[in-house]
């Protein structure tokens, strides 16, 4: 269980930490009606050979994650053969390398080319542009007809942004486009706001701010950007009285607290985005949609696109990890969390990520170095113990992670958060101080009753020690209600009634536990194990086998599966180990 050390715990975000923030909740609105050490990054490889070979170099070094190194074959391999398609595949591998020029330079001659590479082709040209400060050579790529799917929304996004790098800010306000898509139009409203404040249309300004920060749907996304604008305005007592409502509802966002008290001191307020940047902060909003809706691909498009114009945002590069992870690309994601710098408030979030790409991935010692060193760089940070914490538990350092956890309960500055006092109760546990674990996990109901792995824990350890069982088995009992599809929740309840003598009872619960986890090797443990009580012997014996054959036990359980496939259960203790659910 490492979720607790993956909270987030950020102290600070840029202008669009609201908009990342309240994606979802548009998403879901629009459904209603719409640094360390890392992996070095892979070299450019210096191709040379056929124009085939090239190409199946470029293929091979795509499929492997090397977009740089494609990008170089496809681009020789395009010159040696003028195939549009050959051309076209050094286009997307140039994009998805994050190499604008070289794809913009591609875009250009690619006028015959298909319709998704025309379409992303005017997006990379305007991007390409606005970075390199042309902004009306910008405007003139997304102007004429509207650029399609699958870039509709991104462009209709940077739209507004490149008129304003062209000097036309009549165009630059104009209503925002794509009134159907939920997201896409409020941030488009985002971006009017603020360039409607950057004409010195207040008035107007305000009223848009005003307006979709008061809505449900709309409010997280607009409700800093306000703030932000009334500490502008001088009109800071607002602004704080603002971020004093909204924390209310929303009593532990990092960033709302940091604004309120940036406006409660008079420090300087956040300026407004110059063109370049509202860009780049548009094409994340366009990435963080995608992401949303599961288009990672497009997301990473509007994410190289959004680093071409900010190299340095942070909240982008966290993104790239995230994809990248997902996809399996460890090397990559490392490389994109590297980006998140020392004094960034993403970067104990960035490091921590990086922390979980090592750990069980035969990096554990690489983990627990680097989460040790972000402890350093960031000693006031709850995230960066907690972090660690976890990292000393799950390489069994039970004692060190209990005591790294007690500075954080003990923080008087700190909240207090149930999931801490079950991180340490398990740290307690394992050490060998069931009393002190047992005073953890309590004070962790005590704070939220209904907890299913507080009660599963407290009430698995006190079937196993064989005390309280009345209680305990109604504590799993509540625990399974909670949470009926948790193999983990499920297989205590099944394995209480084991140790309960309730053989029948056991046998069901734990064939559900293990129709829910069916590759778990202890929950198929508990099974053989309940049908060998219940009379079922030959069905015990083909679970024990099954779990040595297909499930990598660890040593200690395949030798009580080879002991009980040798003399049966009768001759071995069963397991009574407690596990971290």
């Amino acid at each position: 269980m490492n979720g607790a050390a993956k909270a987030s715990n950020v102290t600070g975000m840029s202008r669009l930490s609201s908009v990342l923030a309240s994606a979802s909740l548009l998403i879901l609105a629009a459904c209603a009606t719409p640094g360390p050490q890392t992996a070095s990054a892979p070299q450019s490889p210096r191709p040379s050979g056929s124009a085939y070979g090239l190409y199946l170099a470029g293929r091979a070094a795509l499929n492997g994650g090397d977009n740089t190194g494609a990008s170089a074959y496809f681009a020789q391999a395009a010159r040696e053969s003028g195939d549009i398609e050959v051309r076209e595949e050094a286009f997307y591998a140039a994009v998805l390398a994050g190499d604008l020029d070289r794809a913009a330079a591609l875009a250009s001659s690619a006028q015959d080319g298909s319709p998704g590479a025309l379409r992303m082709g005017r997006l990379v040209t305007a991007v390409n542009a606005l970075g390199h400060g042309r902004g009306r050579q910008a405007y003139a790529a997304l102007s004429g007809e509207p650029i399609g799917y699958p870039y509709r929304a991104g462009a209709a996004l940077l739209k507004p942004w490149a008129a304003a790098a062209a000097g036309d800010m009549a165009a630059a306000t104009a209503e925002p486009e794509l009134k159907s898509d939920r997201l896409a139009f409020a941030l488009g409203n985002l971006s009017r706001a603020q360039l409607l404040e950057s004409s010195r249309r207040y008035d107007e300004a305000e009223a848009a701010l005003k307006d979709f920060s008061a809505q449900e749907a709309t409010g997280g996304v607009f409700l800093e950007a306000y703030g932000a604008f009334l500490e502008r305005r001088g009109r800071r007592a607002e602004a704080v009285a603002l971020y004093d409502k909204a924390l209310v509802k929303s009593p532990g966002q990092a960033s709302l607290s940091m604004a309120r008290a940036r406006a409660a001191q008079g420090d300087a307020a956040p300026a407004l985005p110059k063109p370049k940047e509202g860009a780049a902060d548009a094409l994340l909003g366009a990435a963080a949609g995608a992401m949303l809706l599961k288009q990672s691909d497009l997301s990473l498009v509007y994410l190289r696109l959004a680093l071409h114009l900010a190299p340095d945002s942070a909240e982008a590069l966290m993104m790239l990890g995230d994809i990248m992870a997902a996809g399996g690309d460890e090397d990559a994601a490392r490389a994109a969390y590297a980006g998140v710098r020392p004094g960034s408030a993403l970067f104990v979030q960035a490091r921590t990520r990086t922390i979980w790409t090592y750990q069980g991935a035969g990096g554990e010692a690489e983990a627990l170095r680097l989460a040790q060193d972000t402890v350093r760089q960031a000693p006031g940070s709850r995230l960066a113990k907690i972090t660690l914490a976890e990292v000393l538990r799950v390489n069994k350092q039970y004692a060190q992670s209990a005591a790294v956890l007690d500075g954080v309960l003990g923080d008087p500055g700190g909240m207090t958060d149930w999931r801490l006092y079950y991180l340490r109760a398990i740290a307690l546990d394992k050490s060998g101080r069931w009393s002190d674990a047992e005073r953890d996990l309590k004070a962790g109901l005590a704070l939220s009753p209904g907890e299913a792995e507080l009660l599963n824990y407290l009430g698995y350890t006190w079937i196993v020690r064989g005390e309280r069982l009345d209680e305990a088995l109604a504590m799993i009992t509540k625990a399974v209600a909670a949470e009926p599809d948790s193999g983990a929740v499920v297989d205590s309840l099944g394995w209480a009634y084991f140790r309960l003598g309730q053989y029948s009872a056991a046998v069901e619960h734990l064939e559900r536990a293990s129709q829910l986890e069916p590759s778990d090797a202890e929950i198929n443990t508990h099974l053989g194990d309940a049908y060998w009580k219940a009379g079922r012997r030959i069905e015990a014996q083909f679970q024990w086998r099954k779990v040595l054959a297909t499930m990598k036990p660890d040593a200690e359980m395949k030798a009580g599966l080879e002991s009980r496939l040798q003399d049966g259960l009768d001759a071995t203790a069963p397991a009574a180990k407690v596990a971290e659910r």
